[in-house]
């Protein structure tokens, strides 16, 4: 028998960002100090095995089977923290809507918010709720991100164009107001085009977006794809709900 034959999955606990759909999501589970000793004495190990993936695990014996079943008549309820591990967690995630739990049937996973300094949330499992109804033995936490209003800053380096330009998304999922001229922070001039409405953050390329020149005989594809406004770069108004991109010309 193999070193991962002798262990036994008991469940695992996957926590889905909606915007982290590339990346690992930047947050951490934690167990309190009751809750790890809790395990210790059962002889189940807790553990993250894979991005944004925590598993509970044990020795396949007879007698650590025996004592799990007395551990969890003791403890039905396991406390675990979630923490992010850095800024722009806070500042995708939409602290405004309810973070969804699948399965969560007779209060499986009870999750609030927390006062600890550095723990956005934290969950309760009840761990004897959890063996008799959940037969995956997998418990997704679901967090949304937020929306963002997207800008556009295009900046010639040299002469301004001489046509009109214009930003269009492939399939008109995205619409722009019209430019207008601003002032960036070193001096320089730039247009801004800034979309009309909000837009659900992802690391996912799902709109391609295309700068136009406006010709009398048609238009003319000046970029063919711009990359997509990041959380790392803010608006130059410091609006917390736009994010923006800096083409040059």
């Amino acid at each position: 028998m193999t070193h991962c034959e002798s262990y036994l999955i008991l469940g695992k606990i996957v926590i889905l960002h909606e915007y982290y759909s590339i990346t690992k999501c930047p947050v951490n589970l934690v167990l309190n100090d009751i809750s790890s000793k809790w395990l210790q004495n059962a002889d189940i190990i807790f553990r993250q095995t894979q991005h944004n993936e925590w598993m509970f695990f044990m020795e396949k014996s007879a007698i650590a089977y025996q004592r799990r079943k007395l551990i969890l008549k003791e403890t039905p309820i396991l406390k675990l923290a979630m923490v992010p591990l850095n800024q722009e967690f806070y500042y995708v995630t939409e602290h405004t809507k309810t973070v969804s739990v699948i399965p969560n049937e007779n209060d499986l996973v009870d999750i609030t918010n927390s006062f600890i300094p550095k723990v956005w949330k934290e969950l309760a499992i009840n761990i004897s709720q959890w063996t008799k109804s959940n037969t995956k033995n997998s418990i997704d936490i679901l967090i949304p991100s937020c929306e963002k209003y997207w800008e556009y800053f295009i900046i010639p380096k040299r002469d301004w164009p001489s046509y009109p330009l214009s930003i269009k998304e492939e399939n008109n999922n995205i619409v722009f107001q019209q430019k207008e001229m601003a002032i960036l922070p070193d001096g320089s001039k730039a247009y801004r085009y800034t979309s009309l409405s909000s837009i659900k953050m992802t690391q996912s390329n799902r709109y391609i977006m295309k700068l136009l020149e406006i010709r009398k005989g048609g238009e003319k594809t000046i970029c063919a794809s711009l990359p997509h406004p990041t959380p790392v770069n803010r608006s130059i108004d410091h609006s917390q709900n736009t994010i923006s991109h800096y083409y040059y010309l």
